[in-house]
């Protein structure tokens, strides 16, 4: 019944042993399968082995034991080396040896990327979407966190939707408006819960508790703003508390945006907001819904040097070109009120004027406009206009080179993007002739099929080759050139081809020139800037592929393409590059998103501080500022 002992070895260094000191037999399977019954002997003996086993299990017990508290010992200084280990590694990185600047600029690259360091906007009927990067870099590591506390550039830009925002949503406001330190606020302000409406009867109900109380708060801090967005009506800036008014000045306001739905005038409950314009000393760029601010009077003329205006009638414009001594940009989207020019009044002279836009008017309309103004010191000039309302497809071009020719001006950029509008050749050299400067021109046209029976494109650019012997063409200095032309066919013809590669063959082949970045397109259908196209690459004989390629060789850059405009103004711009690939026009947002689940329960109107959480030591935490975000 008894096997020979073995024997354990414990330690194999001091050469310790733990020696069995009993080794019996198993009972076989066999037995206890069979019908028989142990004799009284055995059934003694058996006892006294299960005695003697018993008091030998102790003793494996009791060394295991003790076995077992000498690894736990081991395991507790393994775990304390691995962390002086991963201290030391962080004390002795390369990542250490990164200046402070550098690591500023990495954040700002990261924090910056978007429009706004916060944005909190809607995501849904009920959830917010947030994207704060600085707070979630300052979550890594307290280095981190002292590098983005230490920098407010990254904190002091806030893009918030003040609707039902929750306590987690108020919170990051109120720790990014900490962080941002005394540097000065760009904010910009909406209330998606509006929709079309212009009032309520309840904006604290309206608003939620929370972004009540936030909307109060920012405009106790409209002192310190250099940029200010409003998407909000004026029953909003009507519920702003007397004592958040108190004081309200703007100081430092460079630029302000004012975009809500056209409302007249100003009421007793907001005009403590606006008279602060007239007063506000640093405030150059202005871009307003419509003309009522211009009509009232509330604007510092003499020191704008922007304004970008929405719905604004002719005399309104005028007034800011007279007003405007300074201004260097004007854009101007859309036609209000009566477009008569009165017959007794004088022409504008926009002397300063460099940057002139107008958008969404018809051009019978623009024609008074150009008739009234001079602008000496234009550089560059975008028309992009609406179909005529009497389906004429027919305009004054020699209105707009009168214009031109009377200026004088250096003018570098032009673009005109017709739609509708026809464009004949003796109208567009006309305009052309007047602005010999010019160096990039972009063009959109129908051609009107009587005046110009073969295509466009083709009768156009030899205007712009060099022949031999020509001393100079048109705009010689030109060196880049959008040209997009409505036509009938569907079929560009080989002689149009030649007619595009000729061209710019014939300029590279002279010095004086400079390589030309040519861009030709075509379609039978309107194409607007605004819309969803697709676009792609015309299929070229062999031929002209390699005179193609030798141009690209000497500088130049020749794309002649098809354009497919895309079923909705608000569809995605995809284009089709030669090879076949998609490149989507719309950027991807590679920021992460989080909802809010739109806890507005009321809370106490203190000012309590956002406390911030994360790692003690240098360590790489994981996804705990993301985690943090997500948990507001």
């Amino acid at each position: 019944m008894h096997e020979k002992p073995g024997h354990i070895t414990l330690c194999d260094h001091c050469k310790v042993k733990f020696f069995p000191a009993i080794n019996h037999l198993p009972v076989s399977l066999e037995s206890l399968h069979s019908d028989t019954v142990p004799t009284e002997a055995e059934r003694l003996q058996t006892i006294a082995i299960i005695q003697g086993e018993t008091h030998e299990l102790q003793r494996y017990k009791e060394v295991r034991t003790f076995l077992e508290q000498v690894v736990d010992e081991l395991k507790v200084g393994e775990t304390a080396l691995e962390h002086n280990i991963r201290l030391r590694r962080s004390w002795a990185s390369h990542i250490r040896r990164v200046p402070r600047e550098l690591w500023c600029n990495i954040f700002e690259l990261v924090c910056l990327s978007g429009s706004y360091a916060l944005n909190i906007s809607a995501c849904g009927k009920s959830e917010k979407r947030f994207l704060a990067p600085a707070l979630a870099l300052s979550q890594v590591s307290s280095h981190w966190r002292r590098l983005a506390n230490g920098h407010p550039k990254v904190w002091s830009s806030i893009s918030l939707d003040i609707f039902q925002l929750s306590k987690g949503g108020k919170r990051i406001v109120k720790l990014y408006l900490r962080n941002s330190g005394t540097r000065p606020l760009r904010l910009r302000l909406e209330d998606t819960g509006m929709g079309s409406r212009t009032n309520v009867s309840d904006v604290k109900a309206h608003l939620g508790q929370c972004g009540y109380s936030v909307l109060q708060m920012l405009f106790k801090l409209l002192p310190v703003c250099s940029e200010l967005t409003l998407e909000l009506p004026n029953v909003l800036l009507s519920s702003i508390e007397p004592r958040c008014r108190t004081g309200v000045s703007l100081p430092l306001l460079r630029n302000f945006e004012w975009v809500v739905p056209s409302e007249d005038g100003i009421d007793e409950d907001t005009v403590w907001f606006w008279v602060q314009f007239f007063s506000a000393p640093q405030l150059k760029e202005i871009s307003i819904f419509n003309d009522w601010p211009v009509r009232l009077g509330i604007l510092p003329y003499r020191q704008l040097t922007t304004v970008s205006i929405g719905w604004a009638s002719l005399e309104s414009v005028f007034s800011l070109l007279t007003s405007c001594e300074n201004l260097l940009t004007l854009v101007w989207s859309g036609l209000s009120g009566d477009i008569t020019v009165p017959s007794d009044s004088v022409p504008i002279v926009a002397s300063n004027l460099q940057e002139l836009s107008c958008s969404c008017i018809s051009l019978h309309d623009l024609e008074h406009f150009f008739a009234s103004i001079t602008v000496p010191s234009a550089i560059s000039i975008d028309i992009s206009s609406l179909g005529s309302d009497d389906g004429s497809r027919h305009w004054r071009e020699d209105i707009l080179a009168a214009m031109l020719e009377r200026s004088g001006a250096p003018l570098e950029e032009l673009k005109l993007d017709l739609e509708d509008w026809c464009l004949t050749l003796h109208g567009l050299e006309a305009i052309l002739n007047t602005c010999p400067g010019l160096k990039s021109l972009e063009l959109q046209i129908r051609r009107d099929e009587h005046a110009t029976p073969n295509s466009f494109v083709a009768e156009f650019l030899p205007s712009l080759s060099v022949s031999d012997g020509q001393t100079c063409p048109i705009i010689p200095q030109l060196t880049r050139l959008r040209l997009h032309e409505i036509s009938v066919s569907e079929v560009v013809s080989p002689q149009t081809i030649q007619a595009i590669i000729q061209m710019i063959e014939s300029r590279s082949k002279h010095p004086q020139y400079t390589a030309m970045d040519l861009d030709i397109s075509f379609s039978t259908k309107r194409f607007s800037r605004f819309f969803g196209y697709s676009k792609r690459a015309l299929e070229l004989e062999q031929d002209i592929i390699s005179r193609v390629e030798a141009l690209e060789k000497n500088g130049a850059r020749c794309v002649i393409s098809w354009i497919e405009p895309g079923p909705s103004p608000w569809g995605s711009g995809r284009t089709l590059n030669a090879s076949g690939g998609n490149h989507n026009s719309d950027d991807n947002n590679s920021e992460s998103e989080s909802s809010d689940e739109g806890d507005s329960d009321s809370e106490d109107e203190s000012d309590e501080d956002f406390s911030d959480e994360g790692d003690d030591g240098d360590e790489d935490s994981g996804d705990e500022g993301s985690s943090v975000v997500e948990s507001m």
